[in-house]
């Protein structure tokens, strides 16, 4: 984990892959190295680590973070049916955190169904106390408002989730083309 978090992924994969050559079934490596490879952008074998942390004894710990990745990585490679269900799995596991209402609404964006995307969002923004992660619920509840053409609900939480974290370049570049749009309606 100390590897990863300083950005030494061989390394950390190293370690990882060494404890489970002696450990197969270990949650805690195999969770650990499913991030690592979701860091990577390699979801099938973050996929794997997952199932095998969902599959493992003394998983306890593990078990909603393995779930919502796997919503997360079937989400990345454009299998929205797995998303949908395990996304689904994570929130009915532990309907109190906000990562499971978070992928499911990122899932139902791209499925087009922003109603849905809105209501989920705004569950996974209430769980959330971490404010970099409520600006990522807020530019996605922006998205949907976009996409929903409510421009002026867009700018809102494009506004909102800059104001909890200024560095949010999704959320900068969404409040431009807002704006843009709503100069746009206004010249027709």
């Amino acid at each position: 984990n100390i590897y990863m978090k300083k950005g030494f992924y061989d390394s950390a994969e190293s370690v990882l892959i060494d404890v489970l050559d002696r450990k197969p079934k270990d949650a805690r490596a195999n969770y650990f190295l499913s991030e690592l490879y979701l860091k990577e952008g390699n979801y099938k074998k973050a996929i794997d680590g997952f199932l095998e942390v969902i599959s493992s004894d003394n998983n306890e710990e593990y078990l909603y973070k393995a779930l919502s990745g796997l919503g997360y990585s079937y989400f990345k490679l454009g299998d929205y049916e797995n998303a949908l269900k395990y996304a689904k799995k994570a929130i009915s596991y532990a309907p109190d955190k906000g990562d499971g209402y978070f992928v499911l609404g990122k899932i139902y964006i791209k499925l087009g169904d922003y109603g849905k995307a809105i209501e989920v969002l705004k569950k996974a923004f209430l769980l959330f106390s971490d404010d970099k992660k409520k600006s990522e619920v807020d530019t996605f509840l922006g998205i949907s408002y976009f996409r929903l053409g409510e421009y002026t609900k867009a700018m809102q939480f494009f506004n909102e989730a800059l104001t909890l974290n200024p560095e949010n370049e999704t959320a900068r570049i969404n409040l431009d083309i807002t704006r843009k749009a709503i100069k746009e309606e206004i010249v027709r």
